[in-house]
């Protein structure tokens, strides 16, 4: 596959607890190391890297896009504590926007679950 055309549009950096370690820089520079020229960001529970991550991405030339991976709750389940996980990207402002207020209401609601059913 030409790496050209290849875009991550799930990767945790060191901001998804619990879920991935790779530093934003690092990950740019292995990016542009392969040529690629756009890569989604998708902290899980967080967005608390955007901005870094925006910000070096369009310094080394690649798009960034910008996503969030939360949890929802699976209501028709039997187990009704049971959670999945969802992949959500911006496709402009206005969704970026929206996963700001999503990210907020996940956080003061305190839905986030991050035991053994996450």
């Amino acid at each position: 596959m030409d790496s050209k055309k290849f875009v991550h549009l799930h990767l945790h950096s060191e901001y998804s607890l619990l879920d991935g370690s790779i530093k934003i820089k690092k990950l740019l520079k292995d990016l542009q190391k392969k040529e690629m020229t756009a890569c989604a960001l998708t902290d899980h529970d967080a967005l608390h890297g955007v901005l870094e991550f925006y910000l070096a991405a369009q310094a080394e030339k690649i798009h960034p896009i910008i996503g969030h991976e939360i949890n929802i709750e699976s209501l028709f389940l039997e187990n009704k504590k049971k959670t999945s996980h969802l992949i959500l990207l911006a496709e402009n402002e206005v969704g970026y926007f929206n996963l700001i207020k999503l990210s907020t209401i996940a956080n003061t609601a305190g839905i986030h679950r991050h035991g053994s059913n996450s």
